[in-house]
Formats: C-alpha cells, structure tokens, sequence
C-alpha cells in the first residue's frame, strides 16, 4: 500500500522527534549511494571525526586563545568544561545506542529462554543437561550486557559529575 511509515527517534533532550514519511527518497543519510538511487537501504550514519579534527575544538581552542594569554587556571578549566561537554554529549549518544540495543538483544534471549522452558515442560524425554547448558549460556549472556551497559553508565554518570563540579567552578569565576 501507500501508507506511510512512521518512526521516532530520539532527541538530546529525552524527547522523540516524528519522521512521518520520510524514506531513502526523502532523507539523503539513508541513500546508499548520496542521494542519485532509490535503493531503499539504509546507509550507516557516519561517525563523528576523530576529536583533534572536529571544528569545534578548534573554535573553542581560538575563543581561549582570545579570552586572554593563554594558560591562566581559570582558561584551564574553562577549556576542560568545554572538552567534557563535548565528551557528555559523545558518551550520551553511545549510551542511548547501546542501551537500545541491550533491549533488543535481551528481548531475543527472553524469546529463546521461554521457547527452551516450554520444551521441557509437559516432557517426559528431554535432555535436562542441554536446557541447563543452553540456560547457562543465556543468563551468562544477560549478565555481559547488563555489565556492559552499567560500566557506560557510570562512565557517563562520573562525566556528568565533572562536568557540574567544572561548571560550579566556572560561574564562581569573576570574568564569566
């Protein structure tokens, strides 16, 4: 049919963003080949560039090299501000995307976990030694991702932390 899809996507401030319609004809990042087909694929979203390439690095580095000689504490830790916002708003990103996928990847396993008891239950022939190795398997597979997606989470928790402490330092400072 001619209906059209619809899907969200998050935004930095939690909130989603409506995509009524678009498709790889509409929106450029999903064309395959930049634009000239209709493949219909989606294209991965390109990285950001390494951190010493970024323009924005350089626009900050210039705004301190402005503010005054270069090297007073007070630039110092402006600077660092400026580099953990950055680092905030990376680390989120990462976090969001993995978070997304620890639900999927646990949905999956949820999936398998209650297919693997339904084929033991009511049984009278099954084999108990491969639904516990199976069982082990899954559950040892869970606790992977729910480490991997606590250890990102702390790790965007201490940035947020220094980000406010650099922050409070900041606007105790008489020039800004």
């Amino acid at each position: 049919g001619g209906g059209r899809a619809e899907s969200k996507s998050p935004t930095r401030d939690g909130g989603s963003e409506s995509k009524m319609g678009r498709g790889a004809d509409h929106d450029p990042r999903l064309r395959r080949d930049g634009g000239g087909g209709r493949e219909g694929r989606r294209q991965q979203p390109q990285q950001p560039p390494p951190p010493a390439a970024r323009p924005q690095d350089d626009a900050v580095a210039l705004l301190h090299k402005s503010l005054g000689s270069g090297g007073t504490a007070n630039e110092e830790t402006v600077a660092e501000l400026h580099k953990t916002v950055d680092q905030i708003f990376e680390e989120e990103e990462q976090l969001l995307n993995l978070h997304m996928s620890t639900i999927q990847e646990s949905a999956e396993l949820l999936t398998e976990e209650g297919k693997l008891l339904q084929s033991v239950q009511g049984q009278e022939d099954y084999e108990i030694d491969a639904y516990a190795s199976r069982l082990e398997d899954i559950l040892g597979r869970k606790a992977e991702l729910i480490d991997e997606l606590s250890e990102k989470l702390r790790k965007f928790r201490r940035s947020l932390a220094k980000e406010e402490l650099l922050s409070r330092q900041v606007s105790n400072m008489p020039a800004y």
